[in-house]
């Protein structure tokens, strides 16, 4: 087996869809309360798919991997920058 070579995912790494999942991971967070914490991560999985196909309009294995994987890296990168506010705040109230 082959190792995988962290460059070759970024090649799957659309900024555009990885943006409006940024976006819309705010807003279901912000205005939606009642969508609990443990799917989050696959709504942001499927919007991501359908925002890539949307835009790109064309059906393939790329566009869905691509979406895919943007929509994931933007429920785990928005996790992190608001911990990593949220710590900050703090340290500055203190």
């Amino acid at each position: 087996m082959e190792n995988i070579n962290i460059s070759d995912l970024l090649g799957y790494f659309d900024i555009l869809t990885w943006g409006i999942c940024l976006c819309l991971k705010y807003a279901f967070k912000t205005a939606i309360d009642k969508v609990p914490k443990k799917w989050m991560p696959a709504i942001m999985l499927l919007c991501g798919v359908l925002i890539r196909i949307i835009i790109y309009r064309e059906l393939t294995a790329e566009n869905i991997f691509t979406g895919m994987f943007s929509g994931i890296l933007s429920a785990v990168s928005f996790k992190s920058l608001t911990n990593t506010l949220g710590k900050n705040k703090t340290d500055q109230e203190v």
